[in-house]
Parts: structure tokens; sequence; C-alpha cells
């Protein structure tokens, strides 16, 4: 039995201001590399954890040559994370791969795994989630929100195809195929560090402050406002219900007014009648003691009491609503709007 193990360092300087604001020493990134996707049929052949310690970065990883090193792969990252306390585990994407996958294999050496119940999980692929439509991409793997961020990789492999490599290390034990598997989990776990710096973005549901207001036209309006930390990239919204733009710490959204009546369209339009001299619609249960010369059944479109924020009937946007005078409700109208965004 021989168990691999591997440590790089880089100066915390390189990572992104954004990225800064959010890291501390308790915290602990954490990411696997499997034989598959099945806990029970496949195995981990390598750990790759990474700390901030001083003013670097470091990652360390544990790898198996072979199956029978599984066990001691996971008591030796066990043991690290046990000796050094970290309060904090940070994974991509860990609360529905990694950790489950990590502790099913404990489970099976009879390796206790439970210092996972001692420290907080912050899995970036799950809290960055809500905001992922700010962001032009197609698909939302950690290589994709690395390239948003402009990380390059020199790693050209992704977790499936380095099944068959890491089969023929187990064979041959290349150094060539060892450089490929550790380069491929340790560009995971530094990528996190950068990662981390689009939590910024989730300020912008979460806790803004506006500097003005301006009416650019009779049916627009304005919003400046500032973010208390940076977000790492610019990110533009526009969509028909608003505009959005964020650069570093300041915001603009502009909104546009509607005027009119507004309608709460109703749910089961064959369980009303509409009163043709009252303009109106009524549940059957009282529109049943209307003269029937007065009522028809309502049609979709006219089912509504007067109070919605759609405009027609099946539009899909849904507009924030500011009652009064708008100067004075401009922070509930951007809330409105940032959460729909």
């Amino acid at each position: 039995m021989i168990l691999l193990q591997f440590t790089y360092h880089r100066p915390i300087s390189e990572l992104p201001e954004a990225s800064k604001q959010y890291l501390n020493n308790g915290m602990l990134f954490f990411d696997i590399e499997t034989t598959g996707l099945s806990s029970s049929r496949n195995r981990i052949y390598l750990v790759g954890l990474g700390w901030l310690d001083g003013e670097q970065v470091t990652v360390q990883q544990y790898l198996a040559e072979n199956a029978s090193d599984e066990a001691s792969v996971l008591a030796a990252a066990l043991a690290f994370m046990t000796d050094r306390q970290f309060d904090t585990l940070v994974t991509f994407n860990g609360t529905t791969f990694d950790l489950p996958f990590f502790e099913k294999r404990c489970e099976k050496h009879a390796t206790a795994s439970d210092i996972f119940s001692t420290m907080d999980h912050l899995d970036l692929y799950r809290r960055i989630h809500p905001i992922r439509h700010f962001f032009p991409m197609e698909h939302f793997r950690q290589k994709d929100y690395e390239k948003l961020l402009g990380i390059g990789r020199e790693d050209q492999y992704d977790g499936g195809k380095l099944v068959a490599v890491y089969h023929r290390f187990e064979k041959t034990k290349k150094q060539a195929d060892c450089d490929l598997l550790c380069l491929h989990n340790k560009e995971d776990v530094f990528g996190m560090f950068h990662l981390i710096s689009l939590l910024a973005c989730l300020q912008v549901k979460e806790d803004v402050s506006i500097d003005s207001l301006q009416a650019t036209s009779a049916n627009e309006v304005s919003i400046r406002f500032h973010l208390k930390a940076p977000v790492p990239i610019s990110i533009r919204q526009l969509k028909t219900t608003g505009s959005l733009l964020l650069r570093k710490t300041s915001g603009l959204a502009v909104l546009p007014l509607y005027q009119g009546t507004l309608r709460c369209y109703l749910p089961n339009p064959m369980d009303y009648f509409y009163l043709t001299a009252e303009d109106t619609v009524v549940h059957k249960s009282v529109g049943q003691f209307v003269d029937p010369a007065f009522r028809r059944k309502a049609e979709p479109e006219e089912c509504y009491t007067e109070f919605v924020l759609p405009v027609e009937y099946l539009d899909g946007e849904v507009h924030p609503y500011c009652e009064g005078s708008l100067f004075e409700n401009v922070g509930k109208a951007l809330e409105g709007f940032l959460r729909q965004v």
C-alpha cells in the first residue's frame, strides 16, 4: 500500500479582491475524484483539500495508487480535517455529490466521517444557483463559471474522462498520468477560491443602498444604487420589466412605468358569472341569485378583480408595484424588481 501526497501553493495576491472579502482561515475547500458516479459501486481515488495559509493558498492531495488504498486516502483526509479543526467546508455541488459519496465510502470502510457535522457547509453551486440567469452561460459547471471569470485552465479533462487515465495509472504508475490526475483536482480546488467571489452578486437581492432616482421620461425611471462590496464581473440584464447594470460597486436599474387599472386574474373562470350591467364578475355561489338576463358565463380574459401587476391576461411578466409617490417608495420598487431578476 502506497498513499501519495502532494502539496501546492499559490500567493493569495492572485485572487480577485471580490474573493478575499469572503475568505477566512476557518474555511476548508474540498473536492474528490471518483471512478464513477455510484458511491456503492465506484470508489474515491483522490481527495483535494485547500485552505488559506498566511499569505498563500495551499492545496494538499491524497492519491490512491490502487483500489486497496482508498481507505488510507479517506483516513488521511479525515485525520487532517480533524487535526486542523476548520469551521466551514466549501464545495462545488458537494451537497449532491462530494459529501454523500465520501460518507458512503467511509461507511464501507467502517471509518467515522462525522467531522462534517462539526462544520458549516458552503456549497458554491447551490448558493450561486438562484442568480445563474445573471450570467451568459448555457451550462453551469465549475469550468463554465471559471471561464466566465476569465480563469484559464491548463487541465483539459473532465472527471469522467479522467477515469480511464486513473485506471491506466493503476497499471503503469506513469508519472505523466499521475500529473494529469493531480492537475485536474488541483485546478478544481484552486478554482473554488475564485468562484467564491460570485457571492458578491447576491448582494443585488440582499443589500443595496440607493444613491439617486431620475425620471428619464414619462414612461421610465432610472435608479442608481451602490453595493457594499464589488462584483467580480460586470452584469447586464435586459428584460421587458426593466434593465439592470452592475459594475464593481455601482448599479443602475431602469424601470418602465405603467399607468392603468391593476387587475388580479382569478383562477377557474368557469366558477364565475360576468354581470353585464355592472362590468364585473362574481362567484357562481353569489351570481346564481342574479337575474339570468343580466349575467353570463365569464370569459377568462374578463375574470379579474381590479388589482394585479400583469398588464394583460396571460402576461408572463410580473411588474413591481409602487403605490403613492414613486420618490417615497423607490426602495420598494427597486426591491421588487431586483427580486425578479
